[in-house]
């Protein structure tokens, strides 16, 4: 089950509710559902939270399969989890989740304790920001890929850190790019 749509159809079944019951439960059309299922679109992140309510399984694992949130030590699985209420206008155009952005490293563009606004993505552009899976540690950087030198680096906005080296046999996941942020 590698897909949303493959984990989104488990968690259903799961709870033994049909595509039109799971519809009515998230206000969405069976369509609709049917269509998360294939992976042809996806619901957007208020309707995503209530799915997770209902199938009682956490956004991560829906969007990508584990229950860490971006490994941050905060795991979704625990009751500690917040759910936040942002105007549809402070929430980025293809923003999936959010988390929030614990100790200072991206500051001074990301502040401790504000709210990253994620797109999932397998991979992101050279000197944007993302969230990392590094070795099981979580971290939100900067990317920094050196071509020539064949090096990528995670890289603390806070000059104060030392830029991250990826190592040649580290293990690397990204779980997408941050596409905006909502202070502290």
């Amino acid at each position: 089950m590698d897909t949303f749509g493959a984990r989104l159809r488990a968690a259903r079944t799961a709870k033994e509710l049909l595509q039109r019951d799971l519809g009515g439960l998230v206000n969405a059309k069976t369509s609709s559902i049917s269509n998360w299922e294939k992976d042809q679109n996806y619901p957007d992140i208020k309707t995503i939270a209530r799915i997770c309510e209902v199938l009682e399984v956490t956004a991560g694992y829906l969007i990508e399969g584990s229950d860490k949130a971006a490994g941050f030590g905060n795991y979704l699985s625990d009751d500690s989890y917040e759910y936040i209420d942002f105007p549809v206008s402070k929430v980025p155009n293809g923003t999936y989740y959010g988390i929030r952005i614990t100790g200072d490293s991206m500051e001074p563009t990301i502040p401790n304790g504000a709210v990253a606004f994620i797109r999932s993505r397998p991979a992101i552009e050279d000197g944007k920001i993302g969230v990392f899976n590094l070795n099981g540690e979580g971290f939100c950087k900067r990317l920094d890929v050196d071509d020539k030198r064949r090096v990528i680096w995670l890289v603390s906005d806070n000059e104060k850190y030392e830029p991250i080296r990826v190592k040649f046999d580290d293990y690397l996941h990204t779980y997408g790019e941050v596409v905006g942020w909502s202070g502290a």
